[in-house]
């Protein structure tokens, strides 16, 4: 089964080979916001999806999906904060 969703920039693309690296040297939080932006944005696009399909795979795996990128929103704020000693600001 394939879903599609928009893929990160190319700016942003560094970020998932590294995640720790790049977080620990955004000391102004404007990467993990970015990286914030996206995966708030996939995980929309897979809400909608899991709404409109009519096919059971495709709901339960939009479903996972949008889990999935739930959880990378909360490991880039969590990581973010923890590297940095404070809450990130959005």
């Amino acid at each position: 089964m394939h879903i599609d969703f928009t893929l990160p920039s190319e700016d942003l693309l560094p970020a998932f080979d590294d995640l720790e690296g790049v977080l620990r040297d955004d000391s102004t939080g404007d990467k993990a916001r970015a990286l914030l932006r996206y995966v708030s944005q996939a995980e929309q696009e897979m809400r909608e999806r899991q709404l409109r399909s009519t096919d059971f795979a495709s709901r339960e795996a939009a479903g996972l999906l949008v889990e999935a990128f739930a959880a990378g929103y909360r490991t880039v704020v969590a990581a973010w904060s923890k590297l940095h000693g404070i809450e990130l600001t959005r």
